[in-house]
């Protein structure tokens, strides 16, 4: 069945859906109902990507807790297997990151083709290439970029004191081996 044929009737199910309980009367089944329309329109392959596939990379700091949890949280979403990871302290990024972005591990990079991005743009982008419920992260580009990377840079700052950090990189097991790059 291909993508058009599946985005229809997704959008045919779930104007139904929403439609039925707003009309009843439960608006907060319906906001329930959208967010797991949402949800498996990233189990059904439907992609509002010009790219199915793509040189995706997502470059994190290798000891951060919160990095690390991040990247276990796209992992898990990423049905389709189109990201691949690197550890900041790895050799893939020096190849790919200016080396001046590289001297402090605060942010994340998330490459996409020939494009570089980073900070709170890098994991939008990543939350919109995942789908599904992802697609709600694009909300966030309403507000302007300064105010979201001082969000970004303030989380940045205290993830070791509240996510943690460990003493060395994270060690990938033989089942994500083939999504890390170093």
């Amino acid at each position: 069945m291909s993508n058009q044929i599946k985005a229809s009737l997704w959008t045919i199910s779930l104007t139904t859906t929403v439609g039925i309980f707003l009309g009843l009367g439960f608006w907060y089944v319906s906001i329930v109902l959208l967010l797991l329309h949402l949800y498996l329109l990233n189990f059904i392959g439907v992609s509002f990507s010009d790219k199915q596939t793509c040189e995706c990379v997502v470059f994190f700091d290798g000891v951060c807790g919160l990095c690390n949890r991040f990247v276990d949280i796209v992992l898990k979403l990423d049905i389709h297997g189109r990201f691949l990871f690197s550890p900041l302290q790895g050799t893939s990024a020096k190849d790919s990151i200016p080396e001046s972005r590289l001297e402090e591990l605060d942010t994340i990079f998330y490459k996409e083709g020939d494009r570089l991005y980073e900070k709170s743009t890098a994991v939008i982008r990543i939350l919109i290439r995942l789908g599904g419920v992802g697609l709600i992260g694009g909300l966030l580009f309403v507000f302007p970029m300064v105010i979201r990377d001082w969000i970004y840079d303030w989380v940045a700052k205290n993830r070791y004191k509240v996510f943690g950090k460990k003493k060395n990189c994270r060690i990938v097991t033989p089942q994500e081996k083939s999504r890390f790059l170093d």
